[in-house]
């Protein structure tokens, strides 16, 4: 299978989707961020290729100068992706910039300090249930990267062949065959891609698995729509519905996102919810709200109290 793709960024600006579309593009690798800084045009980016029927995943550039930062990093990007139903993978991009970044700091940019920062964001976002991959080009992969990351992680290559048009089959899962490329609905020229995955399937069902025992609605935003007036719908609290989807802003909610509703009337006015924080424990948890951990893990279909994971949402009901 072959399916041909693009990745995009704030730097491209704004995009018509639908002539991408109809320009025979079949995904699209978005940027969701970089560091701890989401991209400008992210949610316009993917709520627009969703709608528009591209298949979509995102990637994170890499800034970390630790191993807690890339997780940090990976829970910014794991926040971005609740939002929507992704059919391609969560990457993870490192590059030179990366590197310049660590020796401005003073931080030692070794394969084994490299290597380690890409599998701390990477078990972060297989943590929470999503298909993960690693953006790289042969030359840094050579120079940075331990081999076993190949066998770990998919992998998706940077190798450009900016003379021609016809992407040169390769070995990586996607192939970024050129920085030259050009397609309908955007000004200037793209990065052309190739997948020879079937990442549709492969993605089907993964992010964070509903939770036994609910019954909770998805609401597909819809132009115009306000989140006050999507809680008024439903009847619950806008602040408890964007708490819910790890939706830190409000007010940015875009046309074509997915949005859970959680259920009501179990519980009433003594059901709240609580976002886990990295270093959190159920336990603990439970000693704040005055609730048993195990009952907390009862009522979210936890089988496991010692695998909770930062941005999960639990329902506490007392």
């Amino acid at each position: 299978m072959l399916e041909y793709g693009i990745d995009v960024s704030e730097f491209q600006d704004n995009i018509d989707w639908a002539k991408v579309k109809n320009g025979g593009i079949d995904f699209a690798m978005v940027r969701a961020g970089f560091g701890e800084t989401l991209d400008a045009m992210a949610h316009k980016n993917v709520s627009g290729a969703i709608a528009a029927g591209v298949k979509c995943g995102i990637y994170w550039f890499g800034y970390p100068l630790s191993e807690a930062e890339a997780r940090r990093e990976a829970e910014k990007c794991l926040e971005f992706a609740r939002q929507y139903d992704l059919k391609y993978p969560i990457a993870y991009d490192f590059e030179y910039d990366s590197v310049k970044n660590m020796e401005r700091n003073g931080i030692a940019a070794t394969k084994a300090n490299i290597s380690a920062f890409v599998r701390a964001f990477c078990s972060e976002i297989e943590s929470a249930g999503y298909y993960v991959m690693v953006y790289t080009n042969y030359d840094f992969y050579n120079n940075y990267f331990d081999k076993s990351l190949w066998t770990n992680y998919d992998m998706w290559l940077a190798d450009w062949d900016d003379t021609g048009t016809v992407p040169r089959i390769s070995y990586a899962h996607i192939v970024q065959y050129t920085s030259k490329g050009s397609v309908d609905g955007i000004n200037g020229n793209v990065d052309r891609d190739y997948s020879v995955r079937n990442y549709a399937d492969l993605t089907e069902g993964t992010g964070e698995p509903e939770k036994p025992g609910t019954a909770d609605t998805v609401y597909t935003v819809k132009s115009g729509d306000t989140l006050w007036g999507i809680g008024q719908k439903f009847g619950v609290p806008y602040q408890t519905i964007a708490q819910y989807n790890g939706i830190s802003d409000p007010s940015l909610i875009y046309p074509g996102q997915k949005i859970k509703i959680p259920e009501t009337g179990a519980g009433g006015s003594d059901t709240v919810t609580y976002t886990v924080k990295s270093g959190d424990t159920l336990s603990e948890i439970g000693e704040k709200f005055g609730v048993s951990y195990k009952k907390i893990a009862a009522d979210n279909g936890i089988t496991n109290p010692n695998l909770i994971y930062p941005g999960q949402v639990l329902k506490i009901i007392k």
